[in-house]
């Protein structure tokens, strides 16, 4: 056998394979760096070589490792003073394979890291809204967050509330004056 292609047993195709080739020592191949690290079920190994019959392996399953970064899946943006973010940070509590991890329910905390004000109002310096939201099977979507006050280089903070690893900072934030409505 001269190649592998790894499959995903998924009804939906898989976008991910790739090919790995192999010389054939004495009937025997060895792939190096084959590596498979997103979870699924019904994985499969493809073999085929000129010549000789296609082969499939029986279907395998990978399992999402120990919790081991915060990753920022969906980035915060949008903000405008006084009104929640038009799109809300996407959190994953994940391996190594930036796969969330199941049945985990930590909980993550967000604050603001000030950038420079352009307005200043009364409100504290803060993150407003649920701050503090529990994981879902690893997966922490935030819904209600807000700003008040405008400038820019603001960024949001990311902090597994349990400790264990380090927080995660998002993509810098500028917040805009919005259109006076009074």
């Amino acid at each position: 056998l001269s190649k592998a292609t790894m499959t995903d047993g998924f009804p939906i195709a898989d976008t991910s394979s790739r090919r790995f080739t192999a010389a054939t020592v004495a009937g025997t191949v060895q792939f190096a760096g084959l590596v498979i690290d997103k979870s699924a079920t019904c994985y499969r190994l493809e073999f085929s070589a000129e010549g000789l019959a296609d082969a499939e392996s029986d279907a395998f399953d990978i399992l999402a490792g120990p919790v081991r970064q915060l990753l920022i899946i969906k980035e915060p943006a949008g903000a405008v003073p006084g009104q929640v973010l038009k799109v809300q940070p996407l959190i994953h509590l994940s391996d190594w394979g930036r796969n969330p991890v199941p049945y985990l329910r930590d909980q993550v905390q967000v604050t603001l890291t000030p950038g420079n004000l352009t307005a200043n109002n009364s409100q504290a310096l803060q993150v407003y809204g649920n701050t503090l939201r529990q994981a879902t099977d690893g997966v922490i979507a935030f819904t209600d967050l807000m700003l008040y006050h405008a400038g820019d280089g603001f960024s949001l903070l990311f902090l597994r509330f349990v400790g264990g690893m380090l927080p995660i900072s998002s993509a810098p934030l500028d917040i805009q004056v919005g259109v006076a409505y009074r």
